[in-house]
């Protein structure tokens, strides 16, 4: 990856801003999406220490020769122009059929392009006034941009081969959030600034805007493998945890700037609340449609829950989100949780408890009907390895989730599976014939369901205990 070049100097520097940020407890901070990206970070400062150890040692030797060593070249600063350009060809192009294409670096110089022009803007009374021809600020422009490509980045499953780009941007973005709240809160205070306030108040507007924008643009023709959690879903949900951090001066920009198509016209009503659910509503119909992708029924139903479970656990794992959400919009989303386990269950295992049941075709007359056993114990084997192998590389990431659907298979196929064997296993002649029919016990079939959901396909085990 390219060197970031050096901060200028400026009460916005890195350090400064966090310091300033984490003193108030409003600082937003990166949406830690990759473990990654601080590791590089380092190993890129160790190896440049180690080159100017290196070079050190190089440039006594070299004086000892009466030579001069050359100075080093001065980082170039970003262009924010022809960058944003790229940013925009590539968010223009996920519209076409060949969508452009965007490279990690691009990505870490742009968000270093948008820090400087943040830097550099302060304490300029002009930062947000409108061009010539009524065109944005251009810093304005910038913190709209890196909104949108941030949502960009994480609306499709694609989005995750940009690891350390994704942290990057998202993290700037939250900071430019905390910088815009920082001088909406300054223009309160001066009533000469209303105009400007104004034009802040409908940027912070804007990116509600642009965040349905992307929902209803996210049309993805591929399903994330294995049901698990799409990243659109935890992009969007980090994204309002921490707005809802700045929910007192999200309520006043709201009221100034409410749209009238959204429901929340009422005396006392709240126009951000109103706007963090339409948010909220959106994703979940286009969860909805997502799931639809999947052929299977059983691998939809996943999906969803999977999706589902981990809306509802950021919503109650942030008082600040709980508190705009209300419970009413929770307890209605755990009881679709519980549907989409209910249709999970009975797409997937009634099926196999039906091959367990003597429905009067095994038994005629007390007497055990060997061919009809035979089938129906080739087709229990073969239902097992197939959900072994199909449901065991599906993915429940939520290990309480992941438990919960184990136990509530276990505690209706196991005991349904044991009172079959109990009651057939002695028609067959012990050996060969018993084997060939019989390949699980009770115990090898929990095994089996202990492993389902871990993301790896495996083969039935042909054994019997």
């Amino acid at each position: 990856m390219d060197r970031i070049p050096p901060q200028k100097s400026s009460s916005f520097s890195p350090a400064t801003f966090r310091e300033e940020r984490l003193g108030r407890n409003l600082s937003l901070g990166a949406i830690k999406i990759s473990e990654h990206a601080p590791a590089v970070r380092v190993k890129e400062e160790a190896e440049e220490g180690r080159g100017g150890v290196d070079n050190a040692g190089a440039g006594e030797g070299e004086g000892a020769a009466g030579e001069e060593a050359a100075p080093p070249e001065e980082a170039a600063e970003p262009d924010l122009a022809m960058l944003s350009a790229e940013v925009d060809a590539f968010l223009a192009g996920r519209e076409g059929d060949a969508p452009t294409s965007i490279s990690e670096v691009t990505l870490d110089k742009f968000a270093s392009a948008v820090e400087q022009e943040m830097a550099q803007s302060e304490g300029d009374d002009d930062k947000w006034a409108v061009g010539e021809n009524g065109q944005a600020a251009p810093l304005l422009a910038a913190i709209r941009r890196i909104s949108a490509l941030a949502a960009a980045l994480t609306a499709v499953p694609e989005g995750s081969k940009f690891t350390i780009g994704v942290h990057r941007v998202t993290g700037v973005l939250h900071r430019a959030m905390a910088f815009v709240e920082d001088e909406f809160h300054t223009m309160l205070e001066d009533p000469r600034l209303n105009s400007v306030r104004s034009r802040l108040g409908e940027f912070a507007a804007a990116i509600f805007r642009e965040l349905e924008s992307s929902i209803r643009a996210d049309a993805g023709k591929q399903p994330v493998p294995g049901g698990a959690v799409h990243p659109l879903t935890r992009y969007l949900m980090n994204y309002l945890k921490y707005a809802c951090e700045y929910k007192n001066t999200l309520e006043q920009v709201f009221h100034e700037h409410h749209r009238t198509d959204i429901d929340a016209d009422d005396e006392g009503s709240d126009p951000f609340a109103a706007q963090l659910m339409e948010v909220m509503e959106l994703l979940h119909d286009n969860l909805e449609a997502k799931s639809r992708l999947y052929k299977d029924p059983a691998l939809c139903s996943i999906f969803l829950m999977n999706n589902g479970r981990y809306m509802l656990q950021k919503i109650r794992g942030s008082p600040e989100i709980n508190a705009v959400v209300g419970e009413a919009w929770s307890r209605k989303r755990s009881t679709d949780l519980r549907q989409y386990h209910k249709n999970y269950q009975r797409e997937t295992w009634s099926r196999v408890l039906t091959l367990l049941r003597d429905d009067g075709v095994i038994t005629v007359k007390g007497s055990v009907q060997k061919p009809v056993l035979k089938e129906r114990f080739k087709q229990f084997n073969a239902a097992m390895d197939e959900i072994q192998r199909t449901q065991g590389a599906w993915v429940v990431s939520d290990e309480q989730l992941q438990s919960e659907l184990r136990v509530s298979i276990a505690a209706v196929v196991v005991p349904a599976y044991r009172s079959f064997l109990g009651r057939f296993s002695q028609s067959f002649s012990a050996g060969r014939q018993a084997e060939k029919y019989i390949k699980l016990s009770a115990e090898d079939l929990e095994a089996i369901i202990d492993e389902l959901f871990d993301g790896n396909a495996v083969s039935m085990p042909r054994r019997r205990n």
